[in-house]
């Protein structure tokens, strides 16, 4: 007999994806600064356009996913870190009920979480 292969009905993120997820979050406040001096500009010309588009779509994207965490402490966590753009460091004091690894441990599973539901709205590129 064959074995049995059990489908997803979400597919789970890959770690590629993941860190690619990972990756995204690090650029965030850049795409976020690119957004606010484009946006200033009276005139754009195509490049900056499509650049603006995609950085929007991306952020909004990360944006949501983030909110989209069921877990409110990883939220808040990852909002913290990522959207508000405060260091490692800074987390680690304001949570100091945690070690830093586990700290740690929260952002990797906030990451896997985002990269889950951007695979899902299929926002990762």
């Amino acid at each position: 007999m064959g074995a049995v292969v059990q489908m997803e009905l979400f597919p789970s993120a890959t770690a590629d994806e993941i860190k690619y997820v990972r990756q995204q979050l690090k650029k965030y406040p850049d795409m976020c600064r690119t957004i606010a001096v484009l946006s200033q500009k009276a005139e754009l010309n195509d490049i900056e356009q499509k650049v603006l588009t995609k950085y929007k779509r991306k952020t909004e994207a990360l944006e949501t996913a983030i909110q989209c965490i069921l877990d409110d402490e990883i939220r808040d966590i990852m909002h913290y870190r990522f959207i508000e753009h405060h260091g490692r460091w800074a987390a680690v004091s304001k949570w100091s009920r945690f070690t830093d690894r586990s700290l740690d441990r929260k952002v990797r599973e906030g990451v896997k979480a985002i990269a889950g539901t951007l695979k899902l709205t299929q926002d990762i590129d």
